[in-house]
């Protein structure tokens, strides 16, 4: 899907050599025995990870936009992955359940990716296959992401979402739902004559409440990324750990959270360990 191997690839590769960078701004608060160190190790993968959840929505945006306003799918019309792909992109209505499904897989720098979407559109009360972008008043959606080879022993992703907009007078849809991401992944990096060898593993739930976009903007597909939620939270728990040896060698490990709450441009973090917390507030990407 569009750009979802490119940040499964970034997880696998991300320098750890700059753990000790800040993260955040000025904006910040953080406790007085706040451990730096940890926190800029486990913001340097959170980022790619939540880079991947947003990219998720984005591709379920990019399959929605082939079947809305159309009466035959085109597949072409989307940039669906990034790689060599090893089957043919696949969209199909299926008629008992009423959903519709996009598969694929593909190859991207020695790892094979798996894809599976589904969704379903509603006018009101009424299940549609052939839906109206001025008529959708509720759409759900269910993406898998399989990958493994390369640096990636195995990962997955999955999003179950509910898209809901009260009336066809309003642009506004409101996302509600879950979803998981998780990895075991191995890579090394090196710089000069320094090297580091890590690994790391993930396993974080999410649930997305009241994320609100503008639909008709979304289905366009005219821009290369999804807009920012005007409003809405996403909240991310589980565990991460991480271990480098060599430059730059570090051990993390343990369970977080991360609250994120969009507001009109910017959005708000609250991070936690269980024993420490870090807030601070940047504007969106």
């Amino acid at each position: 899907m569009k750009k979802m191997s490119q940040q499964f690839l970034s997880l696998a590769a991300a320098a750890i050599l700059a753990i000790i960078l800040a993260c955040g701004d000025d904006s910040g608060t953080k406790s007085d025995n706040l451990n730096d160190s940890d926190f800029a190790a486990f913001m340097n993968e959170y980022t790619e990870i939540d880079k991947f959840t947003v990219d998720m929505l984005s591709s379920m945006f990019g399959f929605m936009g082939t079947i809305v306003d159309s009466a035959t799918p085109d597949p072409s019309s989307r940039d669906y992955f990034t790689g060599t792909a090893t089957d043919e992109i696949a969209i199909v209505y299926h008629e008992p359940s009423q959903f519709w499904y996009c598969s694929t897989s593909y190859s991207n720098s020695g790892v094979l990716f798996q894809v599976v979407d589904s969704i379903q559109f509603r006018h009101g009360d009424e299940i549609v296959q052939w839906p109206d972008s001025l008529l959708v008043t509720e759409i759900a959606s269910f993406l898998r992401v399989t990958a493994s080879g390369g640096d990636i022993h195995q990962a997955s992703a999955f999003q179950n979402l509910t898209l809901s907009r009260p009336t066809a007078e309003t642009d506004t849809v409101t996302i509600n739902g879950t979803g998981n991401v998780t990895g075991d992944v191995s890579w090394t990096t090196a710089t000069g004559t320094d090297s580091t060898s890590c690994h790391a593993t993930y396993d974080l739930d999410y649930t997305i409440s009241d994320l609100k976009f503008d639909l008709l903007e979304e289905l366009d597909g005219e821009a290369d990324e999804i807009r920012c939620a005007s409003e809405g939270v996403v909240d991310m728990t589980g565990s991460l750990n991480l271990s480098c040896a060599g430059t730059g060698g570090i051990t993390l490990g343990g369970a977080w959270n991360v609250l994120q709450t969009y507001d009109d441009g910017l959005i708000t973090y609250v991070i936690t360990n269980g024993i420490f917390t870090w807030n601070f507030t940047q504007p969106c990407p």
